[in-house]
């Protein structure tokens, strides 16, 4: 339970900070993924879980650069 709770902070935390990116459509997969590993590299949570949790929430919100598969998980090829 407090290992998901982690894991949903650090992507809205990833999120906040991406906002200027996101309002200005610079936002590229490789700024996705580098804002993730940040949070990510000294803590045990799984990146490509977070990583897909971000995809998903960056594609309901309309981000134009950021498109479902990204994350290369075998949820992708399932929806």
């Amino acid at each position: 339970m407090l290992h998901k709770t982690y894991a949903q902070l650090m992507v809205l935390s990833a999120y906040v900070d991406l906002v200027p990116g996101i309002l200005s459509n610079t936002v590229t997969e490789e700024t996705v993924i580098s804002e993730v590993q940040k949070r990510s590299d000294s803590f045990t949570v799984k990146i490509h879980r977070i990583l897909c949790k971000f995809v998903d929430l960056m594609i309901l919100t309309g981000v134009k650069n950021i498109k479902k598969g990204m994350c290369q998980c075998a949820h992708d090829s399932n929806s």
